[in-house]
């Protein structure tokens, strides 16, 4: 099980930077920014090897499920 930031939304974030800095503006002017979504990835096979059980009340928050389904 893995709990991380988004990828895709961080790319968008990037994008939007990149496209402040080609219009001109300084990179230091652009403020930082953190990560605002983040997703969970469960690794059934795993879970099974290791006899940890998934209740299925979890899984509906899993965005992620390998292997794929």
């Amino acid at each position: 099980m893995s709990y991380g930031a988004d990828y895709e939304a961080i790319s968008r974030q990037s994008v939007r930077m990149v496209d402040a800095i080609l219009k001109g503006t300084k990179p230091a002017d652009i403020p930082i920014e953190e990560a605002e979504s983040f997703e969970l990835a469960v690794n059934t096979d795993t879970a099974e090897k290791i006899s940890v059980g998934i209740p299925a009340s979890f899984m509906t928050n899993v965005k992620h499920v390998y292997p794929e389904e």
